[in-house]
């Protein structure tokens, strides 16, 4: 779904597959890496924003003892859907 239909059928606390489409670098870990892994991650919806424009904040499960967040805009085409 886009992000106006995940904006409409999610609830805070739903886990989510994130993605902008983009291949995953080949070498893990690095910057090209990072940025690609912001964008496509699976994450627990933890917040909404209906500020202009409107934002999804998404939290993964910790690793190593770190919380990761990433913020989804809607002026950034992104896919979601539901885990099971």
């Amino acid at each position: 779904m886009n992000f106006a239909e995940a904006w409409n059928a999610l609830t805070i606390g739903d886990v989510i597959s994130v993605s902008d489409s983009m291949p995953e670098p080949s070498k893990v870990g690095g910057l090209p890496w990072r940025a690609w892994r912001s964008h496509n991650f699976t994450g627990t919806l933890v917040a909404k924003s209906d500020a202009q424009p409107r934002r999804m904040t998404f939290e993964l499960a910790p690793l190593d003892g770190a919380t990761v967040r990433y913020e989804i805009v809607e002026t950034i085409p992104h896919s979601f859907e539901t885990t099971s």
